[in-house]
């Protein structure tokens, strides 16, 4: 997949652990993005239930000084698209219930 028309990126989920009783999260992924053939891993992708049933995904995250929680990861648009895209195929048999 082409990113901002200079290098190419693959975007592989390596592991997606489905959670229960947690409220409206309903798994976690580690997702390795490979960047000109540099791997970064993301962890803590979280997989949660909207208030429609749907499922979207959250880049990982942290709570800031002032209790907010902001992106621990900035990707540009169009590679966090994929990577949401991703984590929800590979989520989809895993979250019965649950439109994706």
């Amino acid at each position: 997949m082409p990113v901002s028309g200079t290098t190419t990126a693959t975007v592989e989920v390596l592991s997606l652990a489905t959670v229960r009783g947690r409220g409206r999260l309903i798994g976690m992924a580690m997702v390795e993005v490979v960047l000109d053939g540099v791997p970064i891993i993301l962890q803590g992708v979280r997989v949660l239930r909207r208030a429609d049933g749907m499922a979207v995904v959250e880049m990982p995250c942290h709570r800031h000084t002032d209790g907010d929680l902001v992106p621990a990861v900035v990707l540009p648009e169009e590679l966090e698209e994929e990577v949401c895209r991703q984590v929800l195929h590979r989520a989809a048999p895993a979250s019965a219930g649950v439109a994706v």
